[in-house]
C-alpha cells in the first residue's frame, strides 16, 4: 500500500504538546509579538498551561510510572478489595503494605488489576486485588513480618500511609480536546502579556494565568480583551465537558 510522508516545519520540545511556532500560527495569527518575547517565553506558557490542565482534571498527560502512599481503609478493603489512587490506573505494578517501618505485605503483580469503562479507553482511579488461585504466588510473594496483615481482625480500621503503590498512568496519545485546551490557555496568557505591552503596561513573560485566575485577565484593560474573552468562553465550555470525561477515569491498555 502506498504511503505519504509529511515533514513538519516546526521543532518541538518532547515535553511540550506545542512548539512556540505552533502557538503563533494556530492561536496568535495576525498578532505581532514584541521582539522582547522569545520562543522560550511562549514555551514557558505552554508548560504552565499543561500543568494547569493536569491539576484541574487530575490527570497526567504523558505515560509515566507513578508511586504514592495510601491509607489503609478496612471497610473499603473488606467490602470491595480496592484502593483509591490519585490518578487513573492504566496498569498496576506493585502494592506493598507497611506497618510503621516494617514491610508487612507484598501482593503478586498477577493479582493486581485496573478497571476500564465498557467500550471506552477510560480507566478508574483504583487498584483492585483479584486473587488468581496461584498458591505458589501466594507463598512466594506474600510476606508476614510477625503480624497478620488482616488488620481489620485486629480492630484497626484505618492506618495512614500504609500502602505504597506503583502504577502506570498518562496517555500514549494525548486526546485532542486536552491538546486544544492547552493551546487556548497558552494563548490567553500570551494575549494578556502582549496586550498589556501594547497599552504600555509591562507584561512579564514568566508569569502565567491559572484556570482559577482567568477572571483577572477578563477584567483587565487589555488591548486584546475581546479575543481573550472569546478564547475564555471556548475554554470554559470544553473544561466543563472534560471534567465529566476525565475525572475518575483513565485510558490505555496494560
Amino acid at each position: 500500500m502506498p504511503t505519504l510522508s509529511f515533514t513538519a516545519p516546526f521543532t518541538k520540545n518532547s515535553g511540550l504538546v506545542y512548539s512556540a511556532q505552533e502557538i503563533k500560527s494556530m492561536f496568535l495569527h495576525g498578532i505581532t509579538l514584541d521582539p522582547s518575547i522569545s520562543d522560550y517565553d511562549i514555551e514557558f506558557q505552554v508548560l504552565a498551561a499543561q500543568k494547569e490542565i493536569e491539576k484541574f482534571l487530575g490527570v497526567k498527560l504523558f505515560r509515566q510510572i507513578y508511586s504514592e502512599t495510601l491509607q489503609f481503609n478496612n471497610e473499603e478493603w473488606t467490602n470491595w478489595g480496592f484502593m483509591k489512587t490519585a490518578y487513573m490506573v492504566v496498569c498496576p505494578l506493585s502494592v506493598e503494605g507497611y506497618y510503621g517501618q516494617v514491610k508487612q505485605t507484598v501482593y503478586p503483580k498477577e493479582w493486581l488489576s485496573s478497571k476500564k469503562e465498557s467500550g471506552d479507553e477510560l480507566y478508574h482511579r483504583m487498584i483492585y486485588l483479584v486473587p488468581n488461585g496461584n498458591t505458589g504466588a501466594v507463598t512466594n510473594a506474600l510476606l508476614y513480618a510477625g503480624i497478620i496483615p488482616q488488620l481489620g481482625y485486629l480492630g484497626i480500621n484505618r492506618i495512614p500511609n500504609y500502602w505504597i503503590v506503583k502504577y502506570t498512568t498518562g496517555f500514549d496519545v494525548i486526546p485532542n480536546d486536552l491538546i486544544h485546551m492547552i493551546g487556548v490557555l497558552t494563548a490567553i496568557s500570551m494575549l494578556y502579556i502582549v496586550g498589556n505591552n501594547t497599552l504600555g503596561v509591562a507584561g512579564i513573560g514568566s508569569t502565567s494565568i491559572s484556570i482559577d485566575g482567568l477572571s483577572q485577565s477578563m477584567s483587565s484593560n487589555n488591548y486584546y480583551l475581546a479575543r481573550i474573552k472569546a478564547y475564555n468562553e471556548d475554554l470554559q465550555r470544553k473544561l466543563k465537558t472534560a471534567e465529566g470525561t476525565y475525572r475518575g477515569f483513565s485510558f490505555g491498555v496494560c
